[in-house]
Order: C-alpha cells, then structure tokens, then sequence
C-alpha cells in the first residue's frame, strides 16, 4: 500500500499530485503499509465521479473504500486517526527515481 500510494502520485514527465489518505489497521500496521496482499487495486477519480465509481463496485459485488483525496505537494498518511507518514513528494519521488543510480555509484 505504502509503495503504491507514493508511485500513483508521480507522472511520467516528473509532475506530481499529493494525496491525503486515512487508513483503518485492526492488526499490523506493517503488514497494511507493505504487505503484498491480492487483489487491491489503488484507483483515483475525479471528485465527481466518485459517486459513480461507488455504485458501479456496488453493482459488481466489488468491495471499494475511499482512502482519501488527491492534492498539494505531500503524501500524509492516517492510520486509526493518528498521523503516521507525512513526506514532500519531491523527496519521495528523488528517492524512488534515483536510488539505484546513487548506489551505482558509491564504491
């Protein structure tokens, strides 16, 4: 989950878009951040279609939650109600785009 939500902020041209999100955790909270669970699948809509996107999961059986809302320049993450993560998307995405080659590069 963790993963996904940084990568689904970052475009192809460098461009990025933050995101509020508000998770729910019975259990581990590890294991909800960065477990490889199957069958999740990460989507983000207009605002405006939303509803529709609702009823359309309601229609198919399919179970959906809404996470949050897209928007600024950071990633922050609640878990149960408390703040867990906050990031600037600027650092997030130099650390996923260039990682390997930093590390290419030390001796």
């Amino acid at each position: 989950m963790a993963v996904a939500l940084a990568e689904s902020l970052f475009g192809p041209l460098g461009e990025t878009v933050g995101a509020t999100v508000s998770l729910e955790c019975p259990g581990r909270v590890d294991a909800l951040l960065f477990s490889e669970g199957t069958s999740r699948i990460l989507l983000s809509v207009a605002k405006e279609h939303a509803e529709e996107l609702e009823a359309l999961a309601d229609d198919h059986g399919v179970a959906l939650s809404r996470l949050g809302i897209t928007g600024g320049d950071r990633l922050r993450v609640q878990i149960n109600g408390v703040d867990a993560m906050s990031f600037e998307l600027s650092e997030l995405r130099d650390g996923w785009w260039s990682s390997i080659e930093r590390d290419m590069q030390q001796p």
